[in-house]
């Protein structure tokens, strides 16, 4: 199956169109430098759950949007692995995360529980849909970006802004 390009560059977006202009002016063969661990302002602009390419295993996406400081305009991209070994830890902090968003989404474990009381990725999945839908370009955070002893990416919110 081919990628219809014209389609593609048709949905770019300002912001998209300048991350791009900026991979042509990199003076290290295109790679973009990491937003360094540090304390930053920022909007969701992107938590959804999908697929891990390499292993196959659910993951859940979040993107922040640095809206002030230094690095205003750059994004942090951030994955939560869900599967594989310890699937249910994994799955719990990330569920911890999403809380952490105080969307005001009744957003709690039992919610994913189907009629027998199991698990149900779908009522997760819809959940998550439900907390996007609810913070949209309204809610700003401070979050800690920082690297723990293991070499991995760590993501914490620290305070919640309400920009209405």
């Amino acid at each position: 199956m081919s990628i219809d390009w014209d389609a593609f560059k048709a949905e770019l977006s300002e912001k998209d169109k300048k991350t791009l202009e900026k991979m042509g002016q990199e003076s290290d063969g295109g790679d973009f430098e990491e937003v360094p661990d540090g304390d930053y302002e920022v909007r969701v602009s992107r938590l959804e759950l999908g697929t891990s390419k390499s292993s196959g295993n659910p993951t859940a996406y979040v993107n922040f949007d640095i809206i002030a400081g230094d690095y205003e305009g750059d994004v942090i991209y951030h994955t939560f692995s869900l599967g594989g070994n310890k699937a249910g830890f994994k799955l719990k902090k990330f569920v911890d995360f999403v809380m952490t968003l105080k969307s005001g989404v009744d957003f709690s474990y039992d919610n994913f529980k189907d009629e027998n009381g199991e698990f149900d990725g779908y009522l997760l999945e819809k959940a998550i849909e439900d907390v996007f839908e609810a913070i949209g370009d309204n809610t700003e955070y401070a979050i800690e970006k920082s690297t723990n002893k293991g070499g991995y990416r760590e993501i914490k919110v620290t305070q919640v802004f309400d920009s209405d």
